[in-house]
């Protein structure tokens, strides 16, 4: 054998060594892969170039060699990869790398981006994290909660929690978690055990939540609606509301710039009217 044939192979020893058919040998041949030289009239197939594009793709592998694509994963991420890292669909991963605009390279048929242009980018935001981040933020997440669950938890819409917030906010200590505002629920506890106007609404059970009869269980379990709320249930128009409170029939307070109507003076409202 000559050093020439040392260093290539045929067509079907390549094929064996992926485990394929003739004809899918030939396919990667003819899709230029790798090299290629002829000796005696054969077509032979250069190692150094097979090995090479081995390390560089993860679609074929050896019956029996090392894992493939050794290269590529020290280099580039894919679509999917990027996707689990995040906790995001693979139709987010995909609106992600093309709202960043990252160079991106179609390697053995799929999307990739180069993990130093990924690494470099995920170190600079804190919007997205991957799965060490989130277990380092977990004990912060239970420790805390975000305005709309503080609202939640005393019946009022995501405005008006806001508006709670930013009246009480030297009360209530605000945290960041991957870079959303949140809560520490100490700083709720010690605000609401120091307030009047609004209290924690009890556990609709799951029979109410699914049961369209139960309709008014969330409206009976309120203390406070919005001027909205307010005119919805009374049938009135809210200029007609604001008026009720002003003259005093409706109880109601102002935060920030958001007024809440006792629910009950609503009620009592509604059936003397």
């Amino acid at each position: 054998m000559t050093a020439t044939e040392g260093t290539t192979m045929t067509v079907q020893a390549m094929g064996r060594m992926l485990g394929l058919k003739k004809t899918e040998s030939y396919y990667l041949l003819h899709k230029h892969h790798f090299e290629t030289v002829t000796i005696n009239h054969q077509l032979r197939v250069v190692r150094a170039s097979f090995e090479q594009w081995y390390t560089h793709q993860d679609k074929y592998r050896k019956v029996n060699g090392p894992e493939p694509g050794i290269m590529l994963q020290s280099q580039f991420y894919c679509v999917a990869e990027i996707a689990d890292m995040l906790s995001l669909h693979d139709s987010s991963a995909r609106d992600l790398i093309q709202k960043q605009h990252w160079p991106t390279l179609i390697v053995a048929g799929r999307l990739r981006v180069p993990k130093k242009v990924f690494d470099q980018w995920y170190a600079s935001q804190h919007r997205y994290r991957n799965h060490d981040d989130r277990e380092r933020d977990r004990a912060a997440e239970e420790s805390s909660m975000t305005v709309p669950e503080m609202g939640r938890l005393l019946g009022l819409t995501r405005y008006q929690a806001w508006e709670v917030y930013r009246h009480a906010k030297g009360q209530l200590k605000l945290i960041r978690v991957a870079d959303k505002p949140r809560i520490t629920k100490e700083s709720f506890e010690n605000w609401y055990a120091n307030q009047t106007l609004f209290r924690i609404l009890p556990e609709i059970s799951p029979i109410e939540e699914e049961n369209p009869a139960v309709t008014s269980a969330e409206h009976e379990h309120k203390e406070y609606v919005s001027i909205r709320e307010a005119a919805e249930c009374l049938g009135i128009s809210e200029k007609r509301v604001y008026r009720l409170v002003q003259d005093g029939t409706l109880g109601g307070k102002k935060i920030g710039k958001a007024w809440f109507i006792r629910y009950a003076d609503v009620a009592c409202y509604e059936k003397e009217d």
